[in-house]
């Protein structure tokens, strides 16, 4: 964490004790974490209306918009950030909703980890309940999230996917999964209980931008496995291609066509804009 944060309504100094033990958020909540490129948050407009539409589904009264923006805007400002990550908090109060906000520099993947993939095991003794509305939402308690990807480590993968009560893939431990298949891209129903990911509606509208078919639907293991090749993404990993599930390689095991053009095509937008 970075000397500067914003509790409440204001920036404070991450010196003060009330800050270093962040006891404050335990309780009922919502969080986004942002991608920073060149001192600006990437789709930083969409995280805050996600967050906000969310805030009905905790019972939690919403904060305005602009200031959860301005929030965000002068923590990375104040903290002299380039290439970072920034988290939003906001839980209920007794009157009211608190806010927390921090950034801080971190390591993100280098092109060697695009070329070679992450690796992913599918866990199936425990499901998504597709039916929550807490599915659709990113709650402060990730307790089940964090229990699937540590199952997935332990397996010696980099990622957990996760699957409903239905047997459907419905995302992964801290992503949303993509397939590909004859050049056609396929993702989760939100309704089979992913979260409606920043990244995930970005890559779909950058799909149809390149002329490449993409649409939602009803993923069972097998259709991964069949698959050409498939990707994961969220804000920070970007578009991360997806070469192993339960050792076994997608596709060729390796990076696939589209998943690049996808992922070139990204970058592209975001050296357009946040120049």
């Amino acid at each position: 964490m970075k000397p500067y944060a914003w509790l409440g309504d204001k920036l404070i100094s991450t010196k003060d004790k009330t800050v270093s033990g962040k006891k404050f958020l335990r309780g009922r909540g919502l969080f986004e974490t942002m991608r920073v490129y060149n001192g600006s948050v990437f789709l930083l407009e969409r995280h805050i209306r996600r967050l906000i539409g969310s805030c009905a589904v905790m019972d939690i009264a919403p904060p305005k918009f602009n200031l959860l923006y301005n929030a965000v805007v002068q923590v990375v400002y104040k903290n002299k950030l380039s290439s970072a990550y920034a988290r939003l908090d906001v839980w209920k109060k007794k009157k009211g909703a608190g806010i927390f906000v921090f950034a801080k520099s971190r390591r993100f993947y280098k092109d060697k980890d695009y070329k070679k993939g992450l690796r992913a095991a599918i866990i199936y003794d425990e499901r998504q309940d597709e039916r929550s509305p807490l599915a659709r939402v990113k709650s402060l308690d990730r307790n089940f999230y964090t229990l699937m990807k540590r199952k997935a480590e332990k397996s010696g993968a980099d990622e957990a996917i996760i699957l409903n009560g239905k047997g459907n893939i419905c995302e992964g431990a801290r992503t949303n999964l993509f397939i590909v298949r004859k050049g056609k891209i396929f993702t989760p129903f939100v309704y089979d209980g992913c979260l409606p990911g920043i990244m995930r509606r970005a890559v779909m509208e950058i799909a149809r931008k390149l002329k490449i078919k993409v649409r939602q639907k009803h993923i069972k293991p097998v259709d991964l496995f069949s698959s050409d090749e498939a990707f994961l993404t969220n804000s920070l990993i970007e578009v991360m291609p997806l070469t192993r599930v339960d050792n076994k390689p997608i596709g060729k095991g390796r990076a696939g066509v589209v998943t690049l053009r996808i992922l070139d095509k990204y970058r592209s937008l975001v050296r357009e804009n946040y120049k």
